[in-house]
């Protein structure tokens, strides 16, 4: 059986039907399966394509007792790690949390960099901590180049051209350039870096 995008009624009836056909019987307290839309949340593994790892035996179905329809079609936790690992899904201990990132960024006030993410200034991933299940934000490779590429901290001025952050923040105060601040939010000292890079360089702080 093939899977395609369910646009009516009767194909999610009868896709569902068909998983019900093949699942195993579960407990609700076997905490080894997980529902096919908490596995897709927690792995990063779209839910067509664990259904045809189900089609294609590499994935096992159950169904939890006592549920009925969609939301009692589970899968094993093990088999989608494994799944995952074959796929190249992002997982989140590959990452650094958001909370890490912006300590290292320097951005002392906790909840700045969040508030940022939550504005959409910069990108940053969601998904499910691996041990306790909450939803949090972590950094890709993809999501750090993004906010440096965009954005420079004290701390990352000092990482990144080798002087102390006091410097640039002293020469930074005797210009024009303010910190990163739309709609009057304050993220502390952000700056964006096509605003600093030619001041630093006019005062010699950068070549």
């Amino acid at each position: 059986m093939t899977v395609k995008e369910i646009w009516c009624l009767s194909d999610g009836m009868e896709l569902v039907a068909n998983l019900t056909a093949a699942a195993s019987p579960i407990a609700k307290e076997d905490d080894n399966w997980e529902k096919l839309q908490n596995a897709k949340n927690r792995s990063g593994i779209p839910v067509g394509t664990l259904i045809a790892a189900i089609w294609s035996g590499d994935l096992q179905v159950g169904a939890t007792d006592g549920q009925t329809g969609y939301q009692s079609i589970c899968v094993l936790k093990q088999e989608v790690d494994r799944l995952a690992r074959l796929t190249g899904a992002p997982r989140p201990e590959d990452f650094r949390t958001a909370s890490s990132f912006e300590r290292a960024t320097g951005l002392r006030a906790k909840g700045r960099f969040l508030a940022l993410v939550r504005k959409g200034h910069t990108p940053a991933t969601r998904m499910r901590h691996p041990t306790t299940g909450i939803w949090q934000y972590f950094m890709t490779e993809a999501d750090i180049a993004a906010f440096h590429h965009r954005f420079m901290t004290l701390s990352s001025m000092a990482d990144e051209f080798g002087g102390h952050r006091r410097t640039y923040l002293t020469a930074l105060r005797s210009t024009e350039v303010a910190p990163f601040a739309p709609d009057g939010e304050d993220y502390g000292h952000l700056y964006l870096r096509n605003d600093i890079e030619s001041v630093l360089r006019r005062r010699g702080l950068i070549t």
